[in-house]
């Protein structure tokens, strides 16, 4: 998906790109244009809790993808799709950050988010995690995820569930993502 969604019009284009391709390429032609890792969240973050404005994510649900800026009516099941990737966001580069402002690389609009709230590291092909001394912490499988000063980060394996503040997320690859595409478009 590319990192720079504007606005409305470029983001239904990457959608539709996006749901194009999970029919179209095979899992490898698939991970290579889009990445191999992926934060899902089961229904809509609340509207009570919004910090401000997120950034545009993909929304899966029964019957397509669609941008998050359109209001659209309530579908029976739906998922917010995260790319864990370096947008360009954020300062540092070899790194994917989490936090509530737009300088991060995956933004949760939330108020129990810290502004740097935690950051994933690719390490050898596989995933780890570490809390950026957020307020609310971050948690792998329930288990608390220590900053970078308190201990090593977190190795993740897909499937697990991850926690920020009061967000819940489930850490998928791209074959398993595609599959999911696939099934609900």
């Amino acid at each position: 998906m590319p990192d720079d969604l504007a606005g409305d019009a470029t983001s239904a284009l990457a959608l539709t790109a996006f749901e194009r391709d999970a029919e179209t390429l095979d899992e490898d032609g698939f991970e290579k244009r889009h990445g191999h890792a992926f934060l899902l969240h089961e229904g809509e973050l609340d509207p009570t809790r919004r910090a401000h404005r997120p950034q545009a994510t993909l929304i899966l649900s029964q019957g397509g993808l669609t941008s998050s800026s359109p209001p659209m009516p309530r579908p029976s099941r739906k998922v917010l799709v995260y790319p864990v990737k370096n947008t360009g966001r954020s300062p540092f580069p070899r790194i994917v950050t989490v936090g509530r402002t737009k300088n991060n690389d995956i933004v949760l609009a939330d108020v129990s988010i810290s502004k740097f709230h935690a950051f994933f590291k690719e390490e050898g092909g596989a995933f780890v995690l570490s809390d950026g001394e957020s307020r609310n912490g971050t948690f792998v499988e329930g288990q608390r995820v220590p900053t970078s000063k308190q201990g090593k980060p977190v190795a993740l394996t897909f499937g697990q569930t991850i926690k920020f503040g009061a967000l819940t997320f489930r850490f998928v690859a791209a074959a398993e993502l595609r599959t999911l595409v696939r099934h609900l478009t």
